[in-house]
């Protein structure tokens, strides 16, 4: 971030190798472009939860409900894909099919 500019929401995008190992290479690359998709979506995420709400801070002390976690599924799927990785998805689609 440009000094002066305080970010509103910290990434960190963790894969698990032992979820990863038996995909191939193309299956991964689903994966990866997904949960990056996620970023790019630019969606809020719950930072607290008050009556089992999860709720993200839209101003100084004001919250509003977070998107539903199928919203952010929806928009990492669709950006991933408008990204090109429709070939990726298949294989992905295909080997978790097997499992």
């Amino acid at each position: 971030m440009p000094d002066g500019v305080e970010p509103d929401q910290g990434w960190i995008v963790t894969l698990y190798r032992r979820n990863l190992d038996t995909l191939s290479d193309a299956a991964v690359g689903w994966v990866i472009a997904h949960e990056l998709a996620h970023v790019a979506s630019g969606l809020q995420t719950g930072s607290i939860v008050v009556g089992g709400v999860p709720l993200t801070q839209t101003g100084r002390g004001q919250y509003n409900p977070a998107p539903s976690q199928e919203t952010h599924e929806d928009a990492a799927d669709g950006i991933a894909f408008q990204w090109g990785f429709s070939n990726e998805l298949q294989s992905y689609l295909t080997e978790i099919q097997h499992d």
